[in-house]
């Protein structure tokens, strides 16, 4: 080989490896907090698609829709479907810091089978319960970079692991979190008339204490209440387009036939894709509008518990997804779920 041909190849050889470095330092670390909700399932094939993050851990909150034994089954046939390999799971408690509210039981039951879809997950094996904390706290530590947490349940796990270990916050860049109603009214009553809640979000009604812990933590806080998820709902026109992508990866399919099996329920109760939303402006925040405002949680009464109001002498900053743009989401979504095989 001649000094030329091997000074391209040494060129190529460099170009090559630095490519590779920009695209893994380009590719952010992050942990899924979840509470294994079938919308949960969306979100998590949607982000095990992008390239440009790494899942490092994914946690269960078993406060939230799915007990912890079928959401550790479920959540790692998803992984199994979305070809990725090695992501460690554990479940944390199953009651509120405080108090005692829960999910109805209808909601639960059809969390844990995963509207039905379960059936359909690749076999894996369910690793042991382990511990939600003691793995958030881990995966924080040992990142040479700052995380993202993309939390898609109650706060229960997160604030428990501040309680904790309150020096880890430092090494969150971004807890993205779906959760509360600013300037809209809560979706609490609308479900369960007789808890006479209007004011709170389930997600944030489940467990008000573990809000305000991590509201007050002072981590960097990027919010996707019902005020941006009531404009992302799921509808027919979704469902059209998802056809016509003509459906090729098995992540893509899974969805599919979710949609199919259950249109006629998800376009009759009113459903939005509360936690896909938080998961792709954790990836593209120009799908919201983003403002920050001072917020405080409210903890008691009942009726208003859990509700997000703004406080501007005694409340956080939070970075607040006042809007989102629903056909810039839709895009998103279908190109990342269609277009990187799974």
């Amino acid at each position: 080989m001649n000094p030329i041909s091997k000074k391209i190849i040494a060129l190529l050889t460099c170009s090559f490896l630095f490519c590779s470095s920009v695209a893994a330092y380009a590719a952010r670390p992050l942990i899924i907090d979840t509470d294994a909700a079938i919308d949960d399932a969306i979100a998590m094939l949607y982000l095990f698609n992008r390239q440009d993050v790494d899942v490092k851990a994914i946690t269960i909150v078993a406060t939230g829709e799915a007990h912890c034994r079928p959401a550790l089954r479920n959540i790692a046939g998803l992984i199994r479907l979305g070809n990725k390999s090695a992501i460690p799971l554990a479940c944390g408690r199953d009651t509120p810091l405080e108090g005692n509210h829960q999910f109805p039981q209808w909601i639960t039951e059809s969390a844990d089978s995963m509207y039905h879809m379960a059936r359909f997950l690749p076999k894996a094996k369910s690793p042991a319960a382990g511990n939600a904390v003691a793995l958030l706290t881990k995966t924080l530590q040992q990142s040479k970079q700052p995380v993202d947490i993309v939390a898609l349940g109650p706060l229960t796990n997160i604030a428990e692991m501040i309680q904790k270990n309150p020096a880890v916050i430092q090494k969150i860049r971004m807890i993205y979190m779906m959760g509360g109603a600013v300037n809209v009214s809560g979706n609490v009553a609308s479900v369960e008339p007789a808890r006479k809640n209007n004011a709170a979000e389930w997600n944030f009604y489940i467990d008000p204490k573990a809000d305000d812990i991590v509201f007050r933590s002072g981590v960097p806080i990027t919010l996707v209440p019902l005020d941006a998820t009531n404009q992302v709902p799921v509808d027919n026109s979704f469902y059209q387009q998802l056809i016509k992508s003509l459906p090729n990866t098995a992540s893509a399919r899974f969805i599919y036939k979710l949609f199919t099996l259950n249109k006629k329920s998800f376009l009759s109760q009113h459903w939005y894709f509360w936690d896909p939303l938080a998961a792709a402006i954790a990836t593209d925040e120009s799908i919201a509008t983003i403002e920050t405002k001072k917020l405080r949680i409210i903890t008691h009464p009942d009726e208003m518990s859990g509700a997000t109001v703004v406080d501007n002498q005694n409340g956080n900053d939070v970075r607040v997804c006042t809007r989102a743009e629903a056909k810039k989401f839709t895009h998103v979504a279908l190109q990342t779920i269609m277009h990187f095989q799974a």
